[in-house]
C-alpha cells in the first residue's frame, strides 16, 4: 500500500495502474488479487491508510488544543509536513477525496469522518479554554472549530498549488489571531 500511496500522491489514484503499483512494489499480479479484489478497494484501504495515518501523527498535538502554544504548534507542524514534500503533496486524503469523493461514497465517507474527528479535537480544546474563562462565553466553538478545519486544508492545497508556503504561512497566522480575537 506504501509504493500505492506515493504513485497516488504524485499521479493520482485513477492515474495510476494496477502495473504501475506493482512495478513499484516488486509484487505480481497473484498478491495484488490475494489481498484485494480491485483496485478500487486498494484505493480506499490506501485512503484509509493515510486518515489513521495523519490522525496519528497529529494525536499528540490535537491533545493539546487547549492552548495557544497548541494551536502555533499544530500550524507549525502543517507548515514543516508540507516543506519537507517541498510543497507536492497536500494533504493526502484530501487530494484523493477531491479526485474520488464525487465517485466513492465510501471514500466521501471515510473523509467526512476524518474531517470531523480533527473538528472534535479543536471543539475539545477550544471547548476547554472556553470553560477556563479563556474566551468569550458567546464563542461559537462548533463554527471555530469547522473555520480551523477549513483553514488547515486551504493551507494544505494553496501550498501545492503554489509549490510554496507563503501563503499558507499568512493564512495560518490569520486563524490563530481570528482565533484569539475570541479572547476574554
Amino acid at each position: 500500500m506504501i509504493s500505492a500511496a506515493r504513485l497516488f500522491a504524485r499521479q493520482g489514484a485513477r492515474g495510476t495502474s494496477i502495473d504501475e503499483i506493482l512495478g513499484e512494489a516488486q509484487a505480481g499480479k497473484s498478491q495484488f488479487y490475494h489481498y484485494f479484489s480491485d483496485k478500487d478497494e486498494l484505493i480506499r484501504d490506501v485512503h484509509n491508510m493515510q486518515i489513521e495515518r495523519m490522525l496519528a501523527l497529529h494525536s499528540v498535538i490535537y491533545e493539546q488544543l487547549d492552548s495557544w502554544e497548541g494551536y502555533r504548534l499544530l500550524c507549525d507542524t502543517v507548515l514543516h509536513l508540507l516543506e519537507s514534500q517541498r510543497f507536492q503533496n497536500g494533504c493526502p486524503i484530501g487530494s484523493l477525496a477531491n479526485e474520488l469523493a464525487a465517485a466513492d461514497e465510501l471514500v466521501r465517507m471515510d473523509t467526512e469522518q476524518y474531517f470531523d474527528r480533527k473538528k472534535a479535537a479543536v471543539v475539545r480544546g477550544l471547548t476547554a479554554m472556553k470553560l477556563r474563562g479563556e474566551l468569550r462565553a458567546d464563542t461559537d466553538v462548533q463554527g471555530l472549530a469547522d473555520f480551523v478545519v477549513i483553514c488547515l486544508q486551504g493551507a494544505k492545497l494553496v501550498s501545492k498549488v503554489r509549490r510554496g508556503a507563503d501563503a499558507a504561512s499568512v493564512a495560518l497566522e490569520h486563524m490563530l489571531k481570528h482565533l484569539q480575537s475570541h479572547c476574554v
